[in-house]
């Protein structure tokens, strides 16, 4: 499932045709356009894991990549921060610790469905807001802009 905001890319990739060229590995990329949507939630309820279907859709973008240093930048919903990179043989890991002491990590998997630059993606939160715990992991795609 693509969002309206990867089509509008990935359009607008079509017409200046650059589809033409091969996919390059994310971690290349000036930049990663992200967006999750289908996913599970886990939050604990007397003392259980209660685990549920979550439809949350996630936008998000990776800017500012930088290999040598292992570094980039996450802008979101929830503002923007820079995050660890760590490049392996199956794509680029990103992973945050934000102020509430929860653990992000995001993997941008290398290979790409088509030569139009879109990656599979797997998001996964462990956050701990206002007391409570709570683990969630979304599945989507990322549009790499080279």
């Amino acid at each position: 499932m693509i969002s309206n905001v990867l089509r509008i890319a990935l359009s607008i990739t079509l017409i200046c045709g650059a589809s033409t060229v091969l996919a390059e590995a994310p971690q290349y990329a000036k930049a990663l356009i992200c967006q999750t949507g289908p996913g599970v939630a886990t939050q604990w309820k007397d003392g259980v894991p209660v685990t549920e279907r979550d439809k949350n859709e996630i936008t998000f973008m990776f800017s500012e990549l930088n290999q040598t240093k292992g570094t980039a930048r996450i802008d979101g919903s929830a503002g923007s921060s820079s995050v660890t990179m760590i490049i392996t043989q199956a794509g680029v890991t990103f992973m945050e610790i934000p102020p509430n002491g929860g653990f992000l990590v995001t993997t941008v998997f290398a290979n790409s469905d088509s030569s139009e630059r879109l990656y599979r993606v797997a998001d996964t939160r462990h956050n701990y807001l206002l007391g409570r715990v709570a683990v969630s992991q979304y599945y989507g795609m990322c549009i790499g802009k080279f």
